[in-house]
């Protein structure tokens, strides 16, 4: 588990075969794993719920770990990459988007 104030990354190679859908899937599969691992859970076991952070209702917001008010994490995912921040103690987001060649 992270010491309260830190923030850990883990950046996340998605690989270039899969499409969209599946990329997707992976970052969330390793999402479960990370908070598996730092909470002493089995991955499958995590249940999340959404809490609004401006009214406070349930249903709706950016997701937490049931049962772990204190930890706060999210995660971005674009193109070949996943990035994942987990904190305790303060909110934290990322976020990661793929290059894309430009013309003027």
């Amino acid at each position: 588990m992270p010491p309260a104030d830190e923030v850990h990354v883990w950046l996340v190679r998605l690989g270039t075969a899969p499409p969209p859908g599946k990329r997707s899937l992976v970052s969330h599969v390793a999402l479960r794993l990370v908070l598996g691992d730092l909470t002493g859970t089995a991955p499958e076991s995590l249940r999340f719920e959404r809490r609004c952070g401006h009214c406070g209702g349930a249903g709706h917001g950016k997701p937490h770990l049931a049962g772990r008010p204190d930890l706060d994490f999210n995660l971005s995912h674009s193109g070949e990459l996943a990035l994942i921040a987990v904190t305790r103690g303060r909110r934290v987001g990322v976020d990661v988007e793929r290059v894309r060649p430009r013309t003027d």
